[in-house]
């Protein structure tokens, strides 16, 4: 599939980037953050928790998704970081989050369908608490996948395109899940996704080449759209990336939000020169 410049300036399609500096000189300073639990009643006897980060005078409202088995709070050195970039975070507590605590994997059928439920819950709560805010979605891993759905991926679960979700900031993917997904699931996609991946991005029972995480962006036409493939990273990139790479993936990720969700000019020229650590970027 074709590779077309939207940024400012003609950019090369695939930039290969060197050097490592810091991008956060122009971040707020001495931004409080704040953090608070909301339990919500589902369709079932099960309570949904959601986590949320709030700042004052915030800008967008995202709606994170964890890993199969993960919990918000194994991402909150992300979350926070984007708190400071002036976004509110809700992050639902999802039921396969009580039985185990790693990052990877899907959280199969029952999980699926609860997660469904769980982001609509979140969404709704999001909306009524900044219904001025532009919504994005993000998620990591199995939750890129459940966040893909609120802008058109299809799957059997039948249609869930949310139209207040503006794009999708997806780190890596749960692959290309059997009986679940097919070449067609992204093609649908009606927002701009960015998609975060390593060519080290394995996931032990599920994805054996990490060129399966570039589907949701090779598969999707919506221009906007970027893939960041960045060198040695593995499944695990948005937790254990270390300084100054970690701040270069805050830095690109705020500004995506930026760009998609805010209408920003400026933001949108960024990502074109953005100087990310050891990584090939490819856009459209």
């Amino acid at each position: 599939m074709g590779i077309r410049a939207t940024m400012i300036g003609a950019v090369a399609a695939l930039l290969l980037v060197g050097g490592c500096a810091s991008m956060m000189a122009n971040a707020p300073a001495d931004v409080v953050v704040s953090e608070q639990v909301v339990r919500l009643p589902t369709s079932s006897a099960r309570e949904l928790e959601l986590k949320v980060w709030g700042v004052e005078e915030p800008t967008a409202i995202v709606v994170f998704t964890a890993g199969g088995g993960g919990q918000p709070t194994n991402y909150d050195r992300m979350i926070r970081a984007l708190a400071e970039e002036g976004f509110v975070v809700v992050a639902p507590v999802h039921s396969d989050a009580l039985a185990r605590g790693d990052l990877s994997g899907s959280g199969g059928p029952d999980s699926f369908a609860a997660r469904i439920e769980d982001l609509a819950i979140a969404r709704g709560y999001a909306k009524a608490a900044h219904a001025e805010l532009p919504l994005v979605a993000m998620g990591h891993s199995f939750g890129s996948l459940m966040s893909s759905l609120t802008i058109g991926a299809a799957t059997p679960a039948g249609p869930q395109t949310d139209p207040a979700v503006k794009a999708l900031v997806a780190f890596s993917s749960p692959g290309m899940v059997q009986g679940l997904l097919t070449p067609a699931t992204y093609r649908s996609l009606t927002a701009p996704v960015l998609m975060m991946t390593g060519d080290a991005d394995v996931v032990q029972g599920f994805v054996t080449d990490w060129r399966s995480h570039r589907a949701m962006y090779d598969d999707s036409s919506v221009p906007g759209s970027a893939l960041v493939v960045v060198r040695g990273a593995d499944h695990n990139l948005i937790v254990e990336a270390a300084d100054p790479q970690f701040e270069a993936l805050v830095d690109l990720t705020a500004t995506f939000i930026r760009a998609h969700a805010l209408n920003d000019a400026r933001a949108r020229a960024r990502p074109s020169r953005i100087e990310l650590c050891g990584a090939v970027v490819e856009q459209r």
